[in-house]
């Protein structure tokens, strides 16, 4: 019986991520030299009991249970979660385009895509969520809130890597992403990026 880790209801738990979220980064595990296998080996028993590869793409789960995933992965592959987390989130972003979201994600130039990327975050992630706080001709600022302060560089990389990928798949030549300072909402923290495009 999978752990009640991988539910939705998993008692205490707040911040969740979305199925598809875990689908992908399973894959990326099993691309893994020694696979899944090896990946929960590197994890702790609970967190490994959990990792179940039959999600359902449209429900939350733990999002505690995803970085463990991801964490555990980037360690086999020598790397850090930041950077496995920003090149996945860069993938990802292509793949929505291109793929599942390519209707809601359809825009001709960066600054139509800047106008619905803070939409596709938020298919992602519960409760934090993006919103744009302002928006010109070749940039835009967007607030996102809350964000657990132990999981601050994760959500900071997936931004950086989906806000890059985006904004590239749509005729951006250079893109910067900006990170002012945290805020605090209540117990969490809300983080805001400036990303500045060239096409």
């Amino acid at each position: 019986m999978p752990s009640t880790r991988a539910g939705r209801c998993y008692p205490g738990r707040v911040f969740k991520a979305k199925g598809t979220a875990l689908l992908g980064a399973i894959a990326t595990a099993e691309r893994a030299p020694g696979g899944l296998p090896a990946v929960r080996a590197l994890m702790s028993p609970e967190d490994a009991e959990a990792i179940e590869p039959l999600y359902a793409a449209h429900v939350f789960y733990d999002l505690d249970l995803l970085i463990a995933l991801m964490t555990a992965t980037a360690e086999l592959l020598g790397t850090t979660l930041p950077q496995l987390a920003e090149r996945g989130a860069v993938a990802t972003a292509r793949t929505d385009i291109e793929g599942r979201y390519r209707l809601a994600l359809r825009a001709s130039s960066p600054l139509e895509m800047a106008k619905r990327l803070p939409r596709a975050f938020n298919r992602y992630f519960s409760p934090s969520a993006a919103e744009i706080v302002d928006l010109s001709d070749d940039s835009f600022s967007v607030r996102v809130a809350p964000v657990p302060e132990e999981h601050e560089a994760f959500f900071k990389a997936m931004n950086q890597g989906f806000v890059r990928g985006a904004l590239q798949t749509v005729g951006a030549t250079t893109v910067s992403v900006e990170w002012m300072p945290p805020t605090s909402v209540g117990r969490h923290l809300a983080l805001t990026f400036v990303a500045r495009w060239v096409s």
